[in-house]
């Protein structure tokens, strides 16, 4: 290996144990709640991002998901089950950061599959599989700050929620529960001729009058998932069930060959003791809670906006294994993006690394943040060496050098009025 390749595994090696160390000052509680913080939040922004991407020139995969409730459930279900890719980097102001990444490949199977389950898709798989062809690599990165766990009690993941949001959000999730369960008792069997769905579907009167008693029959425990979604599960035992169609029966039904005694009968055939349902519900966006005034520094270099790419390139007689080969490819453009990191003016006349020669406290987390370079291409061979393409969004190295410079507020530029000529 040569001495490049070497400094920048010494590079990737520091910024694990450094990222560890750094969050060392936090307990073992709160660096959990934070990571999972983190990950909840890069699902999230995985979510918006694979909704968004196009399926062709009039359809996006939100719209066609907007479809079918079936279809949209099994993609939000299945990214919001995502692990982590890479290291947990835990930064020394107490912040903590985690990607998620998807392979483009990956996920139009898995959009094939929901939409082809849920029937009538509105594309067909040729035009998934070329769209899927077009889409860039998928990674997204969420952060958590334990400064936003010291100001509020609210459950992880929910500090920018009003505590209204909370309160309907919940009433959702449980609403959406009981209707799932209502749908679950639908393919109930009532008799060995008939199912349920005949009883509670016979007229609008009575569906709305067994969903409105399952607001008291039925069992419903919520959770508040650090994504902010709301988990509601929804049980109800085949005897209470029985009850509650019972007194509809009894109050409702009008004409029909249904009778009381079906029901009774439904135990005995049903082959479970219970029922359980899932519902979930997010906030509504009027309740988030944004400042009223956005910050604007005037200073902020345009390169905070950009992201930084470079090509890792490693020799196959100098790694045996295909994944050593990867690896050590990714750890050359690393060291390629430490360069670049290193020639960035933050100031006229004031690069990254003179910045850091004054604020050495400030080293470690530009180990760390460097540990965050996303493959987003390869791994490919050629000329009997390994490349791979690696990018780094800067955004998150401007937030972490803006700490070792001095802050100066000043007042919003105000136009002068204009003089009258005479």
């Amino acid at each position: 290996m040569t001495r490049r390749r070497r400094a920048a595994v010494g590079a990737l090696l520091a910024a694990c144990c450094l990222g560890h160390a750094c969050g060392q000052g936090l307990s073992t509680v709160e660096q959990a709640t934070l990571e999972r913080v983190a990950l909840a939040r890069a699902r999230s922004q995985m979510l918006g991002l694979v909704q968004r991407l196009a399926l062709r020139p009039d359809m996006t995969v939100g719209a066609a998901l907007a479809r079918s409730v079936a279809a949209d459930r099994h993609i939000r279900a299945w990214i919001r089950g995502r692990s982590r890719t890479g290291a947990v980097r835990f930064y020394s102001d107490g912040t903590c950061e985690v990607d998620v990444s998807l392979a483009a490949a990956e996920f139009a199977d898995v959009l094939r599959g929901a939409l082809a389950s849920a029937g009538d898709s509105p594309v067909a798989e040729s035009e998934i599989r070329a769209a899927a062809a077009r889409w860039p690599a998928l990674w997204t990165t969420g952060s958590a700050s334990a400064a936003e766990r010291a100001e509020t009690s609210k459950p992880p993941g929910w500090e920018d929620v009003a505590l209204e949001g909370l309160d309907v959000a919940r009433s959702a999730a449980a609403a959406d529960a009981r209707r799932a369960l209502l749908e679950e008792a639908a393919r109930l069997k009532q008799t060995n001729a008939r199912r349920l769905s005949e009883f509670i579907e016979s007229s609008p009167a009575i569906r709305d009058a067994v969903l409105s008693r399952f607001e008291t029959a039925a069992e419903v425990k919520t959770n508040f998932a650090a994504d902010q979604v709301v988990e509601a599960e929804a049980r109800i035992t085949i005897p209470e069930l029985i009850r509650v169609l019972t007194d509809v029966h009894a109050a409702e039904y009008r004409a029909g060959d249904i009778r009381a005694s079906d029901f009774r009968e439904m135990a005995l055939v049903a082959g479970v003791s219970e029922l359980r349902a899932s519902g979930m519900a997010t906030p509504p966006e009027k309740f988030r809670l944004t400042p009223r005034f956005r910050e604007i520094e005037l200073d902020r270099p345009a390169w905070a906006e950009t992201t930084l790419r470079a090509v890792g390139r490693c020799q196959t007689a100098e790694a045996p294994a295909p994944a050593d080969r990867a690896a050590a490819a990714r750890f050359d453009a690393l060291d390629a993006l430490r360069r670049q990191v290193e020639g960035l003016e933050v100031s006229p006349g004031v690069s990254v690394a003179r910045l850091l020669g004054y604020r050495a406290d400030l080293k470690d987390d530009v180990v760390i943040f460097l540990g965050g370079g996303r493959v987003v291409g390869g791994p490919r061979t050629t000329d009997e060496a390994v490349e791979v393409d690696v990018e780094l969004p800067l955004a998150r190295l401007w937030a972490l050098l803006r700490r070792g410079m001095e802050i100066i507020e000043v007042d919003p530029p105000t136009s002068r009025p204009s003089e009258s000529k005479p």
